[in-house]
């Protein structure tokens, strides 16, 4: 398994030495408690790997419409950079215990564009993850809240006055000044 996973290593930087390799591979084992001494630990294969990986950082925080109404989608961005210059895909988190698939790969920096719908009203806070092809996951980026609400009705003198503003243009100006219907 020793020599496995140092190919793997390898296969990764074959400009690696042997005292290099050995090292990563002890510096990323499991502790092993025993009486018997039998070496650092048991090798951890995904360990040792991502060792070369170095995760995308934490996405920007989302940016797009915040206040909104059910049933209407809408349209959100974030971008990322992976240091190792990978290839990144995102996952989101909708704030309303709903997820998008990975989606990607992206170049990394390009920005991700994606539209959701809510269904309901509430305050939901719209986050997204990325991951690399390695398999080096971010931290979440901070949340978007949005709140997703019905529109008030105007009250019926109000639509009543838009109606005598509209259909009679020239009359009531001081009435029509002070209300704000210009």
């Amino acid at each position: 398994m020793v020599a496995g996973l140092a190919a793997l290593i390898l296969s990764k930087n074959p400009s690696y030495s042997n005292e290099k390799v050995r090292s990563i591979i002890r510096a990323n084992v499991d502790p092993y408690d025993s009486d018997v001494y039998i070496g650092t630990g048991r090798i951890n294969a995904y360990k040792a790997i991502t060792e070369f990986n170095v995760s995308p950082y934490k996405p920007k925080k989302p940016s797009g419409e915040t206040p909104g109404r059910p049933g209407l989608e809408y349209i959100y961005t974030t971008s990322t950079i992976d240091p190792d210059e990978n290839q990144v895909s995102y996952l989101w988190d909708w704030g309303d215990d709903n997820f998008s698939d990975w989606l990607g790969p992206f170049d990394s920096g390009d920005p991700c564009v994606v539209s959701y719908t809510w269904k309901e009203k509430g305050k939901y806070n719209v986050r997204a993850m990325a991951k690399d092809g390695n398999g080096g996951e971010s931290d979440w980026s901070d949340p978007l809240t949005v709140s997703i609400t019905t529109p008030r009705n105007k009250p019926l003198y109000l639509n009543l006055l838009s109606w005598l503003f509209e259909r009679f243009p020239n009359q009531f100006p001081i009435l029509r000044y002070l209300l704000g219907f210009q």
